[in-house]
C-alpha cells in the first residue's frame, strides 16, 4: 500500500475512533489468534500486534497531537514493542507519521469488531 494511502487511512481511522470513543476505550492485551490475515501489510501486522501487546500505549499515542513531545515520548516507549512485533528477518523503514497512521488504524478496526484492516 503506498504511504500516502496509509497516511490517509490512519488519519481517518484516528478521527473516527476518537470521535466514537471520546473517553477512551480500554483494550486488554491479548495474543493474535490464528495466522495473520493475508491482506495485511507488514506494517499493519506490526501495528495490530502492538495494539494487543501494549493497548494503553497505542491508545495514548493517538490521543496526543501530531509531532508533539507526548507523541515522541510514546513512540519511543513503543519502539521495543514494535521491534518485538516485527518478524526477525524483516525490517520496516517507516516515518513516524506512517507508524502513527498504522497504529491509529489498528484500534479503530478492533473497536469495530474487525480483526484487521482490509486491503
Amino acid at each position: 500500500m503506498p504511504d500516502g494511502i496509509a497516511l490517509f487511512r490512519g488519519i481517518h481511522a484516528e478521527f473516527l475512533y476518537n470521535r466514537e470513543h471520546p473517553g477512551g476505550r480500554r483494550f486488554e492485551p491479548r495474543r493474535l489468534s490464528g495466522p495473520p490475515v493475508v491482506s495485511m501489510t507488514l506494517g499493519q501486522l506490526v501495528a495490530t500486534s502492538a495494539l494487543h501487546r501494549a493497548p494503553n500505549e497505542v491508545q495514548a499515542l493517538i490521543r496526543f497531537n501530531h509531532d508533539s513531545p507526548g507523541e515522541t515520548r510514546t513512540l519511543n516507549a513503543l519502539r521495543p514493542v514494535l521491534l518485538n512485533c516485527l518478524p526477525p528477518e524483516f525490517s520496516l523503514p517507516v516515518s513516524r507519521h506512517l507508524m502513527r497512521a498504522l497504529l491509529a488504524e489498528a484500534p479503530y478496526h478492533f473497536s469495530r469488531g474487525n480483526p484487521a484492516p482490509g486491503p
